[in-house]
């Protein structure tokens, strides 16, 4: 063997040009194989960072008849079903918060959960310092405290062990800390850093309906029940709900979820199709490779036609042309490895920071299990160009090749078919690859064609969360945001400036369900749209046209009669023909005793959570109407708007020196990162399909 492997490495030495086109050739295949397989893993196949984590799946509650299919489950819901369902070991749930860290040198916004004590044990984690949370805790009487992650621990606290049992401010407020989660851990749906317990009062455990949907609810299957049995007996129990609480429970049902299907369900399909595309561009460049051992063969026959003369049997000469084929695999896969190494941070690029949170998708790296891909594929492409050779070697004619002596030829009939057929193979599938880097094209540019409904030019977003201990009257939530509005349209360059619960495309939204005065529906048929909570400047900073009526105004306020205004994809679907203006709403939300909102203008649809799909309805209220305490602002500038950036944090600070700014970005590049994975996909579909095209082309000329 040892004799084999010098004997492989001189002949690569030999033939410079042969071995960088056929290395080059390789690399490229491999290279872009362990890229893919990079992204795949970390995605798709490498388990979430759980103990056990096949036997974790979401609670959701969904209503098909009104296409909500992953809400929050109300309290007294989620209360019943831990008391009847059979099918889990553990079931938790938490409410997202947003928290202000005081007490340091700069205040920083940072995610909180208000959770279940039994989370920790639902999820199988353990703290890595101090503990998790005692049962019971997080009542009103007890004492505040809170579990950190590792990645807080270590970035505002400098990894310091005597953190645990030290006292942190939290919204003003002090909480001790418990506990520290290890550097593994992290946490479902989304990037919380702080953990506080809570344990809900009988009076909480008893509300449902619309206004009560804000839990976040996971579950651990028992030891062999699967994922389906669970959902069986969870819609029996939704149906049981239904019939004792038709007011709230009409209509919905339980969805149970995979834990990972909820993340990557959306985009599987799409990774697949990557895995075929690298896989077809290996293929081709094994073609490739193919012919030119072949070519390099038919140079090679009298040299086989000796070995076999003077005693090499075949089993003999095959060993020898495999280690040939396996050292220049080896050498490309090395290659391609360095190649894999270079190409992981552009693609990383492509993939925007709010979509990091999808688990796995943050460690897209070359590590141990993409090494031992690529060695596998290296193996494989090894044999799969290799076998030609063998072939050819197989058929050879030795008394021909032996009077043909030293004259060279093309090879043969055959071996030329052989070449022929190989090119062509090359070519079909290049076009293949080609004809769907062009369908993908085609749809990124629709995606990029597609009106927003707003203007994503010149304008800056941010977002401020007041915290609870010092803005719990709206009055002051209300003073400190026009005192900002005033300031920020102060600045230089500064144009206009609007407030909203959510921007567009950012990722966040909320649904309310209301009733209109004149039209009786059942409550599974009860009208619903997106929540907008938005400041009478909101339309005039972010673009939005008014198509009839009036905008809000300054007069809108809690003194005023209560108004709202529609988008045009909610007054096209509830009132065809006729006039939206005037039109009353009742809130679901609300007590039925709450004045109605009187609908007084209509407004342009805007892509509220995805470009590829069409606006949803909309019902927008004035933010002077609704209290609020977390608020986005739109500053529209006359220039690039991350310019202000810095002025905008000072007109925070002249305010609250405590109150952090967090989410700043652009509403262009929040438009531009909507798009991300079909940019993902078309971006490397064309780097494939262009690859196979050059690798196609050359062997063409190999042919030739």
């Amino acid at each position: 063997m040892v004799q084999d492997l010098r004997y492989a490495l001189r002949l690569l030495a030999r033939a410079p040009g042969f071995t960088a086109v056929a290395l080059l050739t390789l690399a490229l295949g491999i290279g872009a194989n362990s890229v893919v397989f990079s992204l795949v893993d970390a995605v798709l196949l490498r388990p979430l960072s759980y103990p056990q984590p096949e036997r974790l799946v979401w609670l959701w509650e969904s209503n098909p008849a009104q296409k909500l299919l992953i809400m929050p489950a109300s309290p007294a819901n989620f209360a019943d079903w831990r008391e009847q369902s059979r099918s889990f070991d553990n079931m938790a749930a938490w409410r997202d918060l947003n928290l202000t860290l005081t007490g340091l040198e700069i205040p920083e916004r940072v995610l909180g959960a208000r959770v279940f004590p039994e989370l920790l044990d639902a999820l199988g984690a353990r703290a890595a310092l101090g503990r998790g949370f005692a049962p019971g805790e997080g009542t009103p009487a007890g004492e505040r405290v809170a579990v950190v992650t590792h990645g807080l621990w270590q970035r505002r606290f400098g990894g310091d062990p005597s953190l645990v049992g030290r006292a942190i401010q939290l919204d003003g407020a002090s909480h001790t800390v418990v506990g520290v989660l290890p550097s593994g851990f992290e946490f479902p749906l989304s990037r919380v850093e702080v953990l506080i317990p809570w344990t809900p009062s009988a009076g909480d455990m008893r509300e449902r309906g619309a206004k009560f949907r804000f839990l976040r609810a996971v579950a651990r299957l028992k030891p062999g029940v699967s994922a389906d049995q669970a959902r069986t007996e969870m819609t029996v129990i939704a149906r049981r709900l239904e019939a004792a609480y038709p007011a709230s429970n009409q209509g919905w049902s339980i969805n149970v979820m995979p834990l990972r299907e909820f993340f990557v369900g959306a985009f599987r399909l799409r990774f697949v199709a990557l895995l075929v595309a690298v896989g077809l561009v290996t293929l081709i460049a094994c073609v490739n490779v193919a012919n030119l051992l072949l070519v390099r063969a038919t140079g090679r026959r009298q040299e086989i036609a000796v070995r076999t003369a003077i005693g090499a049997g075949r089993a003999r000469l095959f060993r020898q042309l495999l280690t040939e084929s396996a050292v220049l695999g080896l050498m490309g896969g090395v290659a391609g490895l360095a190649l894999a190494w270079a190409g992981i941070k552009p693609l990383m690029a492509l993939i925007p920071e709010l979509n990091l949170q999808i688990p796995g998708l943050d460690s897209v790296r070359i590590d141990l299990r993409a090494v031992w891909f690529t060695l596998g594929v290296s193996v494989a492409t090894s044999l799969l160009f290799g076998v030609a050779p063998l072939a050819h070697a197989s058929s050879l004619d030795l008394q021909g090749s032996l009077k043909e002596g030293g004259r060279g030829g093309g090879g043969g009939a055959r071996s030329r078919r052989l070449r022929a057929l190989l090119v062509v193979c090359e070519i079909a599938l290049a076009v293949v690859l080609s004809t769907g880097a062009g369908l993908m094209l085609r749809s990124f540019e629709r995606v990029q064609r597609v009106d927003p409904g707003f203007r994503p030019d010149n304008a800056l977003t941010f977002r401020i969360t007041l915290p609870a201990t010092q803005y719990a009257q709206p009055p002051r939530q209300f003073a400190f945001f026009r005192q900002l509005a005033q300031r920020l349209r102060a600045l230089p360059r500064a144009t206009d400036v609007g407030l909203t619960n959510y921007v567009p495309l950012s990722g966040s939204w909320s649904v309310v369900r209301f009733s209109i005065d004149g039209r009786p529906v059942s409550p599974e048929e009860t009208p619903s749209a997106s929540n907008q909570v938005v400041s009478p400047s909101y339309f005039r900073a972010m673009g939005i046209k008014l198509v009839a009526g009036r905008v809000f105004t300054d007069q809108d306020d809690e003194n005023a009669s209560r108004v709202a205004l529609v988008n045009e994809p909610l007054a096209q679907r509830f009132w065809p023909g006729a006039s939206a203006i005037g039109q009353r709403l009742h809130l679901e939300e609300e007590s039925p005793d709450s004045p109605p909102l009187t609908v007084v203008g209509v407004v342009g649809g805007v892509h509220q959570l995805r470009l590829q799909d069409d606006p949803m309805p909309e019902l927008y209220r004035c933010y002077f109407q609704v209290p609020t305490a977390s608020m986005s602002v739109v500053l529209r500038t006359a220039s690039d708007p991350l310019a202000l950036a810095t002025a905008a944090r000072r007109a925070v600070a002249a305010l609250d020196p405590n109150q952090p700014v967090y989410d700043v970005d652009t509403l262009g590049r929040i438009v531009k990162d909507a798009a991300w994975l079909t940019r993902l996909t078309t971006v490397l579909f064309g780097a494939f399909s262009a690859l196979a095209l050059a690798l196609a082309a050359v062997g063409i000329y190999g042919l030739t």
